[in-house]
C-alpha cells in the first residue's frame, strides 16, 4: 500500500513538473535525486583500492574539483602518521619497475589480533625425574627418590630401525652414572615403599667412527659450528607477537640480523626445508611420495649434511611429532640413519607407549626442553676442536595453534644464552628460523570458529585443518609467506669478514629465500663468497651482497607465493592523484607552520607521475595447495592485501619544487596514511 501511495505521488509530481507552476517543484525534486545519487555512488569512493583507481578513476578532472566541499565527505580520512600507526616500515629506494617492494604487515592488524591469546602455562608432574642423562652418563636425581627406599632399575634401549618402526635392544640393570651405550633408552624403576618410576631420556654417545673423518684446514683456521633452530608454523610477525623475549634476545643482545623480506617458495614444511638442506624443490628431486610406485626413500636427497660428513662434521637431525614428519608425512622417509644423531626414534617409541599424538611432557620435563637439551648435550659431548652441524625443528607447541609457541619463549632464550655464555663463544653459526606450514590454515580455521564460515574439515591424521574454506585475513594471506629467520654471527666474525657481515645486514631488506639459506651453508666450505651475488643464480650466499634489483622471477619463487608487489602507472589526471598531492601539500604546510614567518604556504602545482602498487593476479586468488601432495594450487576468490600503496611525483608552487612521496590506504579502516618520513 504504501509503495502505491509513493508512485502516485511520484506521478502527480512529475504532471506538476509539465506545468509551469511546478517549476519549484521540479527543481527541489532535481536536488533531492543527486543527493540520493551521490549517497548511493559513494561507496566508490569509499571503496578506495587498486580496482576502483583502475575502473572508474582514470578519467580526466579538473584539479580545483578535490578543493570542493561535498567532494571531500565522499574521499578518504587522511591521518598524517609517523611510525607510531603500528605498521611495518617495509618501502625501500627502488626504481619503479625493479626489485620488490613488499605490502605492509602491521603487528597488531585488527583482523588478525582476535585471533590470538595467551595460554595457559604447561604443568608437567610435580613429581621430580628420578633420572637424568647428560653427556652419556645416567645420573640418578638423588633428592628424587623415595627418601630411604631401595629402587630397582631397568634401562631398555632405543635404536634406529627405520622411519616407521622402532627397535628396543634387551633391558639391562640401570646404575648412577653408568656410561650409556645408545642416544635413547626408555628406564623402569620400582620402590621398596611402592612407587614406580617410567620415562624416556635422550642424551648424546659420541660415535666412535668420528675419529675416522677427515678434517681439513678451512678458511676460518677454527672449527665453525652450523646450528638451525626452528619452530614449525610461524611467521615472523607472529614470532614477534609470541616470542618477545627471545625475539629482543636476538636483536639486541646477540646483533642478529632478521631476514624481513624472506619469502618461501612453496607450500608446506618439506617446501620449507629442503630446499635449505639440498638446494632444490620436492619436484626437482627423485621421486619419494609413498603413493608413487617405485618411489625412492628420501636418502636419495642430496642433503648437505653428506657433504659436511665428508668434511668432519658431526651431525645431528632432530623434529619432534612423528606422525607430521617432514619426509614420513607423504615421504618414504629414510631407509638409513641420516645423520650421526637422530632424534625421531626417540619420540616414536614415546608415541607408541603413550598413545599420544603429540604429549608436551616427559615427566616433570617438558619435551620441548628435552629437546634443547639433546642439542645442548651435542655441543658439549664432543670436544670444542670438533666440528658440528645440528638442524632441530619444534612442532609440538605450535603446529595445531600457534598461540602455544609462547611457551617455547622464555626456554629459547636460555638456550641461546647457554650457547652465548659458555660454549658458542668466537665459534659459533647460528640460524633462527621458523617455517610456517599451517598458518594460512590457522586463520582459516579460527575464522571458521568466529564467524561460521562454511569449511571442509579435514580429520586425517587427528590434524584439523580447514583446506576449502576459501576466507581468510587479507594479512594472513601475508604472514603465510613471509617466517622469521634470523642470523647471529659470532663477533670474531665481523672483525676478520667485515664486508661479508655487512653484506649479511644489508640482505635483510633484500628478497631472499631457502634457496639462499643453502647457498650460505655451501660458502661457509669455501669461504669468502663472491662479494656481489649473480641474479642468474637462483640461490645467492647471504655474505654476498644480493643486488636489490633481485624479483621473484630471479629467486625462484612461483608467482602465487610471491608477495612482492608491482608498480602499475596511472593517470596522472585522475581523481585519485590531485587528492593524495592536495593533501600532501597540505601536510607539508602543516610542518612548515612554525616557518610561516620565513616560508611561503606551498600550493600544488601539478602531478607528475602516479603509480599503485599490486601484487600479482595468482597471489590474490592463491586458496590452498589441493590434492594429497599438495603439488598444485588451487585458485579462488580474490582476497587483496591489507593496505594499497600509492607513490606519487608532485611539483609545488612557489619555485616549483619536485617530492616523491609513498602513501598507504588502509583498506579496512577506509583510511589515508601520510608518514613524512616517506617523502624526499
Amino acid at each position: 500500500m504504501a509503495m502505491l501511495v509513493r508512485g502516485n505521488m511520484s506521478y502527480d509530481a512529475f504532471r506538476n513538473c509539465l506545468n509551469r507552476s511546478g517549476i519549484r517543484i521540479c527543481f527541489l525534486l532535481s536536488v533531492t535525486f543527486a543527493v540520493f545519487f551521490l549517497l548511493a555512488t559513494s561507496h566508490r569512493f569509499g571503496d578506495f583500492n587498486v580496482y576502483y583507481v583502475s575502473l572508474r578513476a582514470n578519467g580526466s578532472y579538473d584539479k580545483a574539483i578535490v578543493r570542493l566541499r561535498y567532494l571531500r565527505r565522499l574521499l578518504p580520512e587522511v591521518k598524517v602518521v609517523r611510525r607510531q600507526y603500528g605498521i611495518e616500515r617495509s618501502f625501500k629506494k627502488f626504481a619503479t619497475g625493479t626489485g620488490c617492494v613488499r605490502p605492509v604487515q602491521n603487528i597488531n592488524d585488527s583482523e588478525i589480533m582476535p585471533l590470538f591469546h595467551s595460554v595457559a602455562p604447561l604443568n608437567c608432574s610435580n613429581e621430580s625425574n628420578w633420572f637424568t642423562a647428560r653427556n652419556g652418563k645416567l645420573i640418578l636425581m638423588q633428592e628424587a627418590v623415595p627418601q630411604n627406599a631401595s629402587i630397582q632399575c631397568e634401562l631398555q634401549p632405543i635404536v634406529f630401525n627405520d622411519d616407521f618402526t622402532v627397535k628396543t635392544l634387551d633391558r639391562s640393570e640401570a646404575k648412577h652414572n653408568m656410561s650409556l651405550q645408545t642416544d635413547f633408552f626408555k628406564i623402569q624403576c620400582a620402590a621398596a615403599d611402592g612407587k614406580n618410576y617410567t620415562n624416556y631420556h635422550a642424551t648424546i654417545v659420541p660415535k666412535e667412527s668420528m675419529n675416522e673423518r677427515a678434517n681439513p684446514v678451512n678458511s676460518f683456521k677454527r672449527p665453525l659450528n652450523i646450528y638451525f633452530l626452528g619452530f614449525d608454523s610461524v611467521s615472523r610477525m607472529s614470532f614477534m607477537r609470541k616470542l618477545k623475549e627471545t625475539y629482543k634476545h636476538i636483536t639486541e643482545e646477540l646483533n642478529g640480523t632478521v631476514l624481513e623480506m624472506y619469502n618461501v617458495v612453496g607450500d608446506g614444511t618439506p617446501a620449507a626445508l629442503l630446499p635449505i638442506l639440498t638446494g632444490k624443490t620436492e619436484e626437482e628431486l627423485p621421486e619419494t611420495r609413498r603413493s608413487q610406485r617405485n618411489a625412492s626413500f628420501v636418502d636419495v636427497y642430496p642433503f648437505i649434511w653428506k657433504e659436511l660428513k665428508q668434511l668432519g662434521y658431526a651431525t645431528l637431525y632432530a623434529e619432534d611429532v612423528p606422525t607430521i614428519g617432514t619426509y614420513t608425512y607423504r615421504l618414504k622417509g629414510f631407509n638409513e640413519q641420516p645423520t650421526d644423531h637422530y632424534l625421531r626414534n626417540f619420540y616414536l617409541k614415546v608415541q607408541e607407549d603413550t598413545h599420544e599424538y603429540n604429549p608436551l611432557c616427559l615427566g616433570s620435563e617438558s619435551l620441548y626442553q628435552v629437546h634443547l637439551s639433546y642439542v645442548e648435550d651435542f655441543f658439549t659431548t664432543y670436544p670444542r676442536e670438533q666440528r658440528k652441524f645440528a638442524f632441530q625443528i619444534h612442532v609440538g607447541y605450535s603446529h595445531d595453534d600457534f598461540n602455544r609457541a609462547e611457551l617455547a619463549d622464555g626456554p629459547t632464550v636460555e638456550h641461546l644464552k647457554f650457547f652465548q655464555g659458555r660454549y658458542s663463544l668466537g665459534i659459533y653459526f647460528i640460524i633462527m628460523r621458523a617455517s610456517i606450514s599451517s598458518v594460512h590454515y590457522f586463520f582459516r580455521e579460527r575464522i571458521f570458529e568466529r564467524y561460521g564460515v562454511n569449511c571442509v574439515l579435514r580429520s586425517r591424521i587427528e590434524i584439523f585443518s580447514f583446506e576449502a574454506c576459501e576466507t581468510t585475513t587479507k594479512q594472513g594471506k601475508l604472514e603465510e609467506r613471509n617466517p622469521f629467520v634470523s642470523i647471529i654471527l659470532p663477533p670474531w666474525f665481523e672483525e676478520t669478514f667485515p664486508t661479508a657481515v655487512r653484506n649479511v645486514v644489508k640482505n635483510g631488506n633484500r628478497l631472499t629465500t631457502p634457496f639462499d639459506l643453502h647457498a650460505t651453508v655451501k660458502s661457509l666450505l669455501n669461504f669468502p663468497p663472491p662479494k656481489v651475488g649473480n641474479l642468474s643464480n637462483r640461490g645467492i650466499s647471504l655474505f654476498s651482497k644480493i643486488p636489490a634489483s633481485r624479483d621473484c622471477a630471479n629467486a625462484g619463487i612461483p608467482l602465487h607465493w610471491c608477495s612482492c608487489l608491482s608498480w602499475k602507472k596511472f593517470s596522472t589526471d585522475a581523481l585519485i592523484s590531485w587528492y593524495i598531492g592536495d593533501e600532501l601539500v597540505k601536510a607539508f604546510n602543516e610542518q612548515l607552520k612554525k616557518e610561516q614567518m620565513l616560508c611561503s604556504p606551498l600550493r600544488l602545482d601539478s602531478v607528475l607521475e602516479a603509480y599503485v602498487s599490486q601484487p600479482e593476479d595468482d597471489f590474490v586468488a592463491f586458496v590452498e595447495s589441493k590434492g594429497y601432495d599438495g603439488r598444485e594450487p588451487r585458485f579462488g576468490r580474490r582476497i587483496g592485501v591489507p593496505y594499497d600503496s600509492y607513490r606519487l611525483t608532485i611539483r609545488t608552487n612557489p619555485r616549483k619544487a619536485i617530492y616523491e612521496a609513498t602513501v598507504l590506504y588502509d583498506v579496512t579502516k577506509a583510511v589515508l596514511l601520510i608518514d613524512l618520513d616517506l617523502v624526499s
